[in-house]
């Protein structure tokens, strides 16, 4: 799971939540690493589906339980990464 806080100059943010199964339909590198391209265009447009709502937190306490009882927390991976979206002239999509 991915979560993903945006900010946006105008102070605005947003903050996105996707899943294993969101992550696969991402484009893979040749390291075999999932890439994420983001515009704010394509953050508005596009990403809408996976702004972090009520619906996403049924879905993540859904996992948790299942998880537990199957005793399949066997693996936990924990980061962060920092990406800068320059707009001026055209927006520049930035990685994450």
């Amino acid at each position: 799971m991915v979560v993903l806080f945006l900010m946006f100059d105008r102070g605005s943010s947003q903050l996105l939540c996707f899943f294993s199964s969101d992550i696969r339909q991402w484009q893979s590198s040749a390291k075999g690493t999932y890439v994420l391209s983001l515009s704010r265009k394509k953050v508005e447009e596009h990403l809408q589906f996976y702004r972090f709502s009520e619906s996403k937190m049924d879905i993540l306490k859904t996992l948790i339980q299942k998880a537990n009882e199957s005793g399949t927390f066997y693996e936990a991976v924990y980061g962060s990464a920092n990406a800068v979206l320059k707009i001026g002239g055209g927006e520049s999509p930035g990685s994450a």
